[in-house]
């Protein structure tokens, strides 16, 4: 088995605890701690980062309850910001436990996340620019219609060159990484965090 190493710096890397607090804020939006910790999410998310980079990651305040249903359970529930940590750990190492655990690579796994210092390619949210229909009036002329006069007594127009271009890169700033789409206005993140 390989070993891979020298991973203990990505694990309080800027994007991924913002990966790691997305995963783990996933379902738990109403939730008190969770509202508290949003209300001061660069602070909160800092601490945490500054204590895993001190190497004194603040653990072990659990949430001890008892589950009736089917039968008698201890269940310890992590605090919210342990959660945080938990999921920071994992987003590095678990490439690395499915590789090596698993008997055959058709076994189904979600697609591994990118390395930190990689940016996630932006989708492209219209068609190549060869797609675009140029010629419209051939395309109905077996059409009989008082609607759709031929040729068209109207200018027809097509999308203006700075739609057929490709969207602009995202820059390396630690926002564009988790917000590529940011330059378009009619978009949004697929992720919003408390910003």
């Amino acid at each position: 088995m390989k070993r891979t190493g020298n991973l203990y710096d990505y694990i309080y890397d800027y994007e991924n605890m913002c990966l790691a607090y997305r995963k783990a804020v996933k379902g738990k939006h109403t939730r008190q701690e969770v509202i508290a910790f949003k209300r001061n999410f660069h602070y909160n998310l800092n601490l945490i980062r500054q204590q895993i980079k001190d190497r004194k990651p603040d653990i072990g305040h659990y949430l001890f309850f008892k589950v009736y249903d089917p039968k008698l359970r201890d269940i310890c529930a992590a605090s919210f910001p342990e959660r945080i940590l938990h999921h920071a750990i994992m987003n590095l190492f678990s490439p690395s436990f499915s590789s090596s655990s698993l008997p055959s690579p058709s076994s189904s796994l979600p697609p591994p996340f990118p390395p930190p210092s990689l940016p996630p390619s932006p989708p492209s949210f219209l068609p190549p620019p060869s797609s675009f229909p140029l010629s419209i009036p051939p395309s109905f002329s077996s059409l009989s219609s008082p609607l759709l006069p031929f040729p068209p007594s109207f200018p027809l127009s097509f999308p203006p060159p700075s739609l057929l271009s490709p969207p602009p890169q995202p820059s390396s700033s630690p926002s564009s990484l988790f917000f590529p789409f940011s330059s378009f206005p009619f978009t949004s993140p697929l992720f919003p965090l408390p910003f």
